[in-house]
């Protein structure tokens, strides 16, 4: 199976997210007014559909119809990439280490905001699924989520009171699957919690 088609197993987790109330379908009243710094993958089996969706139908509807500036941030693993635990952290090229995510991430951030100022006033965090760089390093979906919201507590410490909020909103391909097409939700953190630490606790009952 491809890297960029979701597996069953992943497929599966995001119905039971679904169910549980993690994950919502994203509406307008989900999206901040004003403009956004996009942390995403730079998948390109995903791109062109997030922008679509949230850029170009849920960002103007949630803005009186105006379509808001927007910075992408792009690196492969996209937020999942951030925090210092993520098998996705490290950049390297002809293996050689170059930086950390985070710190790449963080200086884009930066020229974000010298260069658009408070017309960027949120964060929307996109982590997907089917994520190559995740299935690559062994992340399920309910990882590379997890590490979203890992990224999003790292965001709030370098950049404290800068933002007026950040999100985590996963772009899910549903390709092959009964429901067959893109669509964009907003993870409720504490939902998502109480439905990981089962996931994980079932995780260790199989081990065991």
């Amino acid at each position: 199976m491809p890297f960029t088609t979701m597996s069953l197993t992943d497929h599966d987790a995001v119905c039971t997210m679904i169910k549980e109330g993690a994950l919502e379908p994203i509406r307008p009243t989900d999206f901040p007014k004003g403009g956004y710094i996009k942390i995403a993958c730079p998948d390109g089996d995903t791109t062109p559909e997030l922008l679509q969706h949230l850029h170009y139908t849920v960002c103007p509807q949630a803005n009186d119809g105006e379509r808001m500036c927007t910075h992408s941030v792009l690196i492969a693993g996209g937020p999942g990439a951030i925090p210092k635990e993520s098998p996705m952290h490290a950049i390297s090229y002809k293996g050689r280490h170059v930086c950390g995510a985070d710190g790449f991430v963080f200086s884009q951030i930066e020229i974000a905001l010298r260069a658009k100022g408070d017309r960027v006033r949120n964060i929307a965090l996109g982590p997907h699924c089917a994520c190559a760089a995740a299935t690559m390093n062994n992340l399920s979906a309910w990882d590379n989520f997890h590490l979203a919201f890992l990224a999003k507590d790292c965001l709030k410490k370098e950049f404290p009171n800068q933002f007026e909020s950040i999100r985590v909103m996963p772009h899910i391909n549903f390709s092959g699957y009964p429901k067959e097409d893109f669509r964009t939700y907003v993870l409720r953190r504490d939902p998502f919690l109480q439905s990981f630490e089962k996931h994980v606790r079932r995780k260790e009952k199989v081990a065991a």
